[in-house]
């Protein structure tokens, strides 16, 4: 497909997601699954350009914005020279062809792409001013993030965090220890062409050299493993659950710890599955079918409240992987930067507050509660916990090197356990660990 059509079909990707409040994932999943006529070249094209302009949006709209004013161009270009400034910027295609594209879409006189070049280069200068002003255009992050981490964090610290969610996230996988091994699964991913490395902090987790069709293999139809981000897979770990325990996962979403605690359990015992908003499932049963488990239950949200008398003050162990605002998670969801506001930090404190309170009451005595967030600020996280514990006397804090030396895995997880040495929280950063930004707590009620 030519230059042109690819980049009128990322235009058009791009416009939705920038004018939706859907995620670019679900956004760029439908757009391409509804024209299959796309090859695997163009659809390459058109996610990598799509997802590497969101990376750099807030920094390259400004200087579209000031292109548009400049050339008396109507607003409705915006997205397009988004689009070219960094196809330019990242020298992703020969500029020829770029420039006739934009004639045939346009039918922009020849000088045109010069005269873009040459403003990208005049205005893509980082200004100067501040620390914060500094790293806000430069990696293209909100000025009012960078500011808050600041608070917390060194520039050189801010630094690196940015850089690192900038970047692609790898394709990690989680082995379903029910089925195989890690080194079994490693085997069979060779043999079809997929080439691995061991995680260093979750015993289950293999990372893929390059991004691979992984979901097309004869080992994923057969529940051989997940696709798991290694972070993730210690929120699971840290629960500590033991074969024969009740223990609630209480924000299931997609039910991917879920799975993880039910292996975790080897089969046996009960993990109880509840979420609020159950069009968040996706396809959780499907994938409960393909790990082979039978220790799962699903609570539907009309039946909560008999779970609740049933249960409350019983459990084992109870996961809140709490609603958040995902800003660990910008390098897989870099369209976050367009969508997180002050305004969803301090709604989100509210919902997390609520949610630590209600759930937290269903573990019994000695029981243990984990709250859990992929966000890297302390308002969702430390700040979350010390409000909880002052106003709960029963519940103390538990350090994560303590519950993990506890587990049946604690040999196998000597690493993760020096990692969180001496640390009253387990807090992963994509910059340090390589994983998503996590945070997560260990309560014990006593």
């Amino acid at each position: 497909m030519n230059l042109d059509a690819l980049l009128s079909h990322a235009i058009e990707v791009y416009e939705e997601i920038v004018t939706s409040n859907r995620p670019a994932d679900a956004v760029l999943t439908q757009y391409l699954r509804e024209r299959k006529y796309l090859g695997s070249h163009d659809r390459k094209f058109i996610s990598e350009s799509v997802y590497g302009a969101l990376r750099e949006h807030l920094t390259i709209a400004s200087v579209a914005e000031k292109f548009l004013i400049e050339q008396s161009l109507p607003p409705k270009f915006r997205i397009a020279f988004i689009l070219v400034f960094f196809l330019l910027g990242h020298q992703c295609v020969e500029p020829a062809a770029l420039n006739a594209a934009l004639k045939a879409r346009y039918a922009f006189r020849d000088a045109t792409l010069e005269a873009i070049a040459s403003f990208w280069e005049q205005h893509k200068t980082v200004p100067q001013g501040s620390e914060k002003d500094r790293l806000a255009w430069q990696y293209a992050f909100p000025a009012w993030m960078t500011e808050r981490l600041l608070q917390t964090m060194t520039p050189d610290a801010v630094e690196a965090l940015y850089a690192a969610l900038n970047e692609p996230a790898p394709v990690v996988l989680r082995v379903n220890t029910m089925k195989t091994t890690r080194e079994a699964l490693q085997e069979m991913l060779h043999r079809e062409g997929i080439e691995t490395y061991k995680g260093e902090l979750s015993p289950d987790a293999l990372y893929c050299h390059g991004r691979r069709n992984v979901m097309q293999t004869e080992v994923f139809r057969q529940g051989w493993f997940e696709i798991q981000d290694e972070g993730s897979q210690l929120i699971s770990l840290l629960v500590n659950p033991m074969p024969h325990q009740k223990i609630l996962d209480a924000c299931a979403g997609g039910g991917g710890k879920t799975l993880h605690l039910a292996t975790l359990m080897q089969g046996k015992g009960r993990v109880f599955a509840f979420e609020k908003y159950e069009k968040r499932w996706g396809n959780i049963h499907k994938r409960i079918r393909r790990s082979g488990l039978q220790n799962i239950e699903i609570v539907q949200a009309e039946k909560f409240k008999k779970f609740e008398e049933k249960y409350r003050g019983k459990l084992d162990a109870v996961l809140i992987d709490a609603p958040c605002t995902g800003s660990g998670t910008v390098r897989r969801n870099p369209d976050l930067k367009l969508r997180l506001t002050e305004a969803a930090v301090e709604k989100m404190v509210h919902a997390q507050s609520e949610i630590l309170a209600q759930y937290a009451p269903f573990v019994k005595s000695g029981g243990t509660v984990v709250y859990a967030t992929c966000s890297i600020f302390k308002e969702e996280n430390e700040h979350i916990i010390e409000t909880f514990l002052d106003k709960h006397q029963e519940f103390k804090l538990v350090k994560p090197e303590v519950q993990l030396q506890a587990a049946t895995r604690a040999q196998e997880l000597s690493m993760l356990i020096q990692r969180v040495a001496q640390m009253p929280y387990l807090k992963l950063l994509p910059h340090q660990d390589g994983t998503d930004g996590f945070f997560a707590a260990v309560l014990m009620k006593t």
